[in-house]
Parts: C-alpha cells; structure tokens; sequence
C-alpha cells in the first residue's frame, strides 16, 4: 500500500507544477537519449564484428621509397 500512496503523491505534485514536471521528462529523455547513441556507436565501432571473411586475417601494407628503412609487420601489429 506504501507504493501505490507514493505514487499517487508523486502525480499530485507533479499536477502541481506542470513545468517542474516537463524539466524532469525532457532531461530523462536527453539522458536515455544520448546513452542509447553511445551504446550504438561504441558497438558498431569496436564490438561488431568486421564483414569480411576471416576478419582475424585483415593485414596492413605501407609504401617504403628507396633508402628508407623500415620493418616488416604481420596482421595489424604496431599500429
């Protein structure tokens, strides 16, 4: 009986100040709103695995000119 007696004092209040009310949706609104995004884009970006057959095997190639010293790097190392 506790939860339904708050609840109702809640809507009260809420009546009562219809502008303190519609501050309180729109920032919970933003909040979930933005967290949603991040969650999406951080999967997308970094959990999401890659389209490609055998992803694991992706490597990098990099142009060397004459004289220039370099090293040679297996898939994805020293990025």
């Amino acid at each position: 009986m506790t939860l339904l007696h708050d609840v109702r004092y809640a809507i009260r209040l809420l009546r009562r100040e219809p502008g303190y009310a519609l501050v309180a949706v729109l920032t919970m609104a933003l909040g979930i709103g933005a967290a949603t995004t991040l969650f999406s884009v951080t999967y997308g970006l970094l959990m999401k695995p890659l389209p490609w057959p055998d992803p694991d095997r992706v490597v990098r190639l990099t142009e060397m000119r004459k004289g220039q010293q370099g090293r040679i790097r297996g898939p994805l190392q020293g990025r």
